[in-house]
């Protein structure tokens, strides 16, 4: 049997917490049993991996303190945990341990226990830790079953499970279509309270009721566009499910995993509910339904060539005989060639319909509509779906589908239920899969000739659709019978979508809904999230609430969600963070008051390892106080690694004291000190860039601000920098104005010859274009990276100069590469830009944003003054680091060799 290290320590003389209340007492026996069952799981990352998890002493005395003291009913007297530590702790090795424990030893019947962080990535982190804990344990592997696709563990001996929560906020841009209850279709921004709206929890389409409805602060936007057409706009965090690649079965049976929106690429297959495209409007000269079914009727059984109508079902032809006379023409019912020499006595009613009408050489008001709608010279093979149907909204879609199934359609209602559309065209089976797509159903090609729509739920929602138009009596009672009959499995219900493109938009303002029983909403079709209302918790352990956006999930986990039960442990563990008006700092100030005898709780369990203001974070002997682990999971030796380059980078600096020492900062530091900027003053040697590759970046300003273009030289030889070239512009007339409200120098910069001006009160565009086109004649600018965010119709101009213009996204996915690349180089001192003053200016204004993966941004709100020469700076290295690596021409190096 394994045995604990000699040299690794152990907790002696365990102490009870000194907030255990007189009435209180300390179970030894709960708490062994606590203690036990965690060290017999086994550690899962790094040089501890299949090691027996040993406590260490600060972590025995916290597992003891919260499970060994009970109150006279025996019941726990802390419900709530919040220890607040540094990483590399073992935090989420000791999250998943306790959370365990929950599921398997707490002896608590149905047990509920969640595991909750900001957004799927981090809660999915003690997920992964506590699935591989579980399967390094035989004896747990036998009581349990791992879902590793919906991040969920049941244990089969009390019915209990373990399941993954995030914060996440699915958020919409205005414009979005959201399909309402009763099939009707609205702008994201129209929806109101009490409104019935299509839900998901990641799994089933559902309709719920919008109970509030807030708007988000403005963030980056995709856009996403799907193979069945489905497009929705939704920010770069938004969640989605993901498919396993390469599953031919296209259910919920088969998703691994959670993905947000800026890491989809082309060919992944999410998981989609039934939505309606986000880009449609609906003009106003629309066709109406009844010349949408006349174009589906004449798409299924007309002939173009003949201007004749093939069909022998009475009712139809009633109703395409009401268009034609409403539109000046008339049907002409004749036996065909066939039916006479077959016999009329085998056919009752003559089969053949010709359009008749008046007008001079066949040019009658019929066969204008047949021409202008199918095409002049249109045959079964070619046909289409007309472009008036195109231009129409859902009603038009649904009643030109209703008059093709009437005409060339199939419904079976036995054994497999389908309807199925004939075509011999290629092209009309694609444009109604299309026109399908666009009413939220999937159909499939199920033979050369055959396109198939199946599934209970489809068919359901096929009949709302088109019964307003069919008139096909057996084929309306046959979809009828389809429809009403019950769904059975609900799960798979959910169809599969591959991505086509994920494009980037400029950050606009968003919408999110919070629905009755589900937090967040699915947009546009694209399913989302899972309920976090109606919960019965027995546990919750959640990991880093310093992320958190809001309050409203901790709220929602904690506010009685645990009543019901006798002893429910919420469980919060987190690194100190940066904002102050957060759940997490209020969190920390209630421990903090209660460890200084300031508040009482007795429900309450407070845990502070972290250094105060007052202490020197420089001095080594202070950071044991913030990592009781030092020496054991973190070697002193990376700490000083950490440590000196905090000391060289104020940006590493709040990190280290954040993550290391667990000191609460503030998120707002100067990026580039004077100091590391000063590296690259040396003179640019201007001449010598003649005609050299260069790459060009430009920030282009709202109309009465600065505009910034940058040319980046690259270094050609190992011994050679990187070179930088900035240019300003500032409108004139507002020059003087701009000096004595900003207190900057703009009219010094102007007469050294560092800002330009264009005439005017605004920027003048077509000055800074003409100008840039005459920096091209002088070097060879290779690319010019531009941010998309107004700057569509210089785009345009520049391309149409000859420039290769690159759209460059503002997010942490672009920016962050470059933008530690930059900083690099300074530090090397591998830049070269003159001491440029407007440019130094905007260097000492730049505040750098960090999410909690470590990416960093230019954050122009927190930033003091203007950066838009920094943005274009990093902008126009990102296209150098690209392109590094291609070399050059040999021309460069030794001329043209003339014989």
């Amino acid at each position: 049997m394994e045995t604990r290290p000699v040299d690794y320590p152990k907790l002696k003389d365990y102490k009870p917490t000194k907030f255990m209340l007189p009435t209180s007492h300390y179970d030894k026996a709960k708490a062994d049993r606590a203690v036990k069952f965690i060290e017999n799981l086994r550690h899962t990352k790094g040089k501890w991996s299949g090691k027996r998890f040993w406590l260490l002493p600060w972590q025995e005395q916290l597992v003891r303190d919260i499970f060994g003291i009970v109150q006279e009913d025996g019941n726990r007297q802390f419900r709530s945990a919040y220890v607040e530590i540094c990483k590399k702790v073992g935090k989420s090795e000791l999250a998943a341990a306790i959370a365990l424990y929950l599921l398997f030893a707490d002896n608590e019947p149905s047990a509920e226990v969640y595991g909750a962080a900001a957004d799927r990535q981090q809660a999915s982190i003690v997920f992964d830790v506590a699935n591989q804990m579980v399967q390094m344990v035989p004896a747990l592997m036998k009581r349990c079953k791992i879902m590793a696709a919906t991040k969920r563990i049941v244990n089969y001996n009390n019915a209990g499970f373990y399941q993954v929560l995030s914060a996440e906020v699915g958020c919409m841009a205005r414009e979005t279509i959201v399909q309402m209850a009763d099939g009707t279709i609205r702008r994201a921004d129209e929806i109101k309270v009490g409104d019935v709206i299509l839900a998901s929890d990641g799994q089933t389409p559902v309709f719920d009721e919008v109970v509030s409805i807030a708007e988000e602060a403005p963030a980056p936007v995709v856009e996403i566009t799907t193979h069945h057409n489905r497009k929705t706009k939704v920010t770069l965090n938004h969640p989605f499910w993901r498919m396993e690649p390469g599953r031919r079965r296209q259910d919920l049976t088969h998703v691994y995993e959670w993905m947000e929106a800026g890491q989809l690429q082309k060919d992944d297959r999410l998981a989609v509910s039934l939505g309606w495209p986000s880009s449609f409007v609906v003009p106003e000269d629309a066709i109406d339904p009844l010349d949408a079914w006349a174009l589906g009727a004449w798409a299924g059984d007309g002939d173009c060539t003949h201007f004749r109508f093939i069909n022998p079902d009475e009712p139809v032809i009633e109703k395409l005989r009401g268009f034609m006379e409403r539109i000046g023409c008339g049907l002409k019912s004749v036996y065909s060639t066939r039916q006479k020499q077959a016999g009329k006595d085998q056919y009752q009613k003559p089969i053949e319909h010709l359009i008749t009408g008046q007008g001079k050489r066949r040019k009658c008001a019929g066969r204008e509509w047949v021409r202008e709608n199918f095409g002049q010279e249109c045959r079964a093979k070619t046909k289409r779906v007309p472009v008036a149907v195109w231009r129409g909204g859902p009603l038009v879609w649904a009643a030109f589908l209703a008059g093709y199934i009437d005409t060339d359609g199939c419904v079976i209602c036995k054994d497999h239920l389908s309807v199925t559309i004939c075509s011999v065209s290629q092209e009309m089976r694609e444009d109604c899969r299309i026109l399908l797509a666009r009413l939220g159903i999937n159909a499939s090609n199920c033979s050369k000739f055959n396109l198939r729509i199946s599934g209970k739920p489809q068919l359901r929602k096929l009949w709302k659709l088109l019964s307003p138009h069919m008139v096909h009596p057996r084929k309306r009672e046959r979809l009828e019978v389809c429809a009403n009959q019950e769904i059975s499995c609900w799960q798979r219900s959910s169809e599969s979508d591959k991505v086509m493109t994920v494009t980037e938009l400029p950050e606009q303002k968003t919408i999110s809904f919070e629905m009755k029983q589900y937090q967040t909403h699915v947009t546009d079709g694209l399913v989302t999230h899972n309920t976090k209302h109606g919960f019965n918790v027995s546990g919750l352990v959640f990991d880093e609430i310093h992320t958190q956006p809001n309050r409203k999930l901790y709220d929602v986990l904690t506010k009685g969600s645990g009543d019901a039960r006798e002893q429910p442990l919420f469980f919060i563990i987190t690194t100190a963070g940066t904002d102050k008006n957060s759940i997490c700092y209020e969190l920390h100030t209630k421990a903090l008051d209660i460890l200084n005898g300031r508040k009482i709780d007795p429900s309450f369990y407070p845990v502070v390892y972290g250094l105060t203001e007052e202490d020197d974070w420089t001095d080594e002997a202070n950071w044991y106080k913030a990592n009781p682990s030092l020496g054991y999971t973190v070697k002193m030796e990376r700490m000083r690694d950490a440590f000196r380059d905090a000391l060289d980078n104020p940006a590493e600096q709040n990190v280290f004291k954040q993550l290391r020492l667990n000191i609460w900062t503030s998120a707002t530091v100067c990026w580039i000190p004077d100091h590391i900027y000063d590296r690259g003053n040396t003179p640019v040697p201007v001449e010598s860039l003649r005609g050299r590759d260069c790459y060009g970046g430009l920030d282009l300003s709202s109309t009465s601000d600065i505009t910034a273009f940058v040319l980046v030289f690259p270094p050609r030889t190992e011994d050679e920098k990187y070179i930088v070239l900035p240019f300003f512009w500032l409108p004139e007339e507002t020059m003087e104005l701009r000096c004595r409200r900003d207190h900057v120098p703009y009219d010094v910069w102007q007469q050294q010859g560092f800002i330009m001006t264009t005439e005017g009160n605004v920027i003048h565009y077509g000055f800074i274009e003409k100008y840039i086109e005459r920096l091209g004649e002088i070097y060879h600018i290779r690319e010019i990276a531009v941010d998309r965010w107004n700057a569509t119709q210089m785009i345009q101009n520049l391309e149409g100069d000859g420039f290769t213009m690159v759209p460059f996204g503002q997010g942490y996915k672009d920016m962050s590469p470059p933008s530690k690349e930059l900083y690099k180089l300074l530090m090397e001192g591998n830049f070269i830009h003159g001491g440029n003053p407007v440019l130094k200016w905007m260097a000492q204004n730049i505040v750098m944003h960090q999410d909690p993966a470590g990416n960093i941004k230019p954050d122009k709100e927190k930033s003091t003054e203007k950066i838009d020469g920094i943005v274009a700076w990093i902008m126009a290295l990102d296209r150098c680091i690209r392109h590094k690596d291609e070399g050059g021409s040999v021309y460069d190096g030794r001329g043209i060799l003339v014989f």
